[in-house]
């Protein structure tokens, strides 16, 4: 399978914030990030999720630094091949800060819950 360029910027760097690494992860990323969040939700199905795993396209796992306080954010953004599954994905990863626009799913974390959903606001803005 070849990889899927996103849509939108994967890489969109949250204000104030520079960049320390990107890279792809592919399927088996999703598979572990998906299958761990299922699991913690009391979900069962690992073959569920390794099925639902198999409509990924591409994904960009980005990390960033604030120079000023330190603080890291990350960012992975990931394009499945249907929209129905990337909402299913959005679902299941409701713990954390989700930006979701068709078939393609950005889940963002940080050490300051503030800087992240800003981060969201903004994410959400530039990829409607």
């Amino acid at each position: 399978m070849s990889e899927a360029t996103l849509g939108c910027a994967a890489s969109l760097a949250p204000d104030g914030y520079d960049a320390l690494a990107a890279d792809v992860i592919g399927a088996v990323g999703l598979y572990a990030l998906w299958g761990r969040a299922r699991h913690a939700q009391g979900a069962p199905g690992v073959d569920a999720t390794w099925f639902d795993a198999q409509d990924w396209r591409a994904d960009e796992l980005a990390v960033y630094r604030d120079p000023s306080t330190g603080a890291v954010l990350a960012g992975w953004a990931f394009e499945f091949a249907s929209e129905a599954t990337a909402a299913e994905f959005a679902r299941d990863m409701a713990d954390h800060s989700v930006v979701s626009s068709g078939a393609e799913v950005r889940v963002l974390v940080g050490e300051q819950a503030e800087a992240v959903e800003n981060w969201a606001s903004a994410m959400g803005a530039a990829c409607p």
